[in-house]
Formats: C-alpha cells, sequence, structure tokens
C-alpha cells in the first residue's frame, strides 16, 4: 500500500513535535553554563524561539487538514483512520507547543543562573 502525502504528515507530526520539544529542552539545558558565563541570556530566548516556530509550522498544516477532512466520507475505515490520525497530530502537536511555551515562560520568571 502507497503511502500518501497525509500519512506522511501525520506521522511527521506525531514524532516530530516531540523531538523538536526535545531538543529544544536539551539546547537549552545545554547553554546554561555558557549563558551564565556570558550573560547573554537572548540566546537561551532565541533557542526557543526558534523551537517554537519549528512546531507551529506541523500545527497549521494539521489545522488545514483537519478543516479539509470535514468535507471527507468518514464511514470507510479509511476516512475514519485519516480522520483518528489527523486529529491525534494537531493534539500532540499543539500539546507540545503548549509544552513548550511554559518552558519559555519559566525561563522569563526564574531566570538561567539561579542556583
Amino acid at each position: 500500500m502507497p503511502m500518501r502525502t497525509d500519512d506522511l504528515f501525520h506521522w511527521a507530526a506525531i514524532i516530530v513535535s516531540p523531538t523538536i520539544y526535545l531538543a529544544d529542552l536539551s539546547l537549552s539545558y545545554a547553554l546554561v553554563p555558557w549563558v551564565c558565563a556570558t550573560g547573554h541570556a537572548g540566546t537561551l530566548h532565541a533557542v526557543s524561539a526558534i523551537g517554537l516556530l519549528l512546531i507551529v509550522a506541523p500545527l497549521l498544516i494539521g489545522w488545514r487538514l483537519v478543516h479539509r477532512r470535514t468535507a471527507m466520507n468518514y464511514a470507510s475505515p479509511i476516512g475514519a483512520r485519516a480522520r483518528f490520525l489527523t486529529i491525534l497530530a494537531v493534539a500532540s502537536t499543539l500539546l507540545f507547543a503548549f509544552a513548550m511555551v511554559l518552558q519559555w515562560a519559566a525561563q522569563f520568571v526564574i531566570g538561567p543562573c539561579v542556583t
């Protein structure tokens, strides 16, 4: 069975969003000693902003797919599976985008060099 472009989006959104979040978290933790030594706290904010933009892009594509899927026939198993995967992809991407916003807010409130 050939893979459709919608299927590629579903799996990319389900797998890529947590990967981007974890990469952002790891990079932020790795940069903290350097940020505290140099005082360039803007670097952490730039990393978080780039990560958030990378997560929001699949979210917008998924939102478009959700609206396109509303016109499909859901009586067939393939249509029902496609709708489920679309909603799951959007929900998981939204969850990790929210987690990244909260992590970024913590950088503002607490600061990287608090011991």
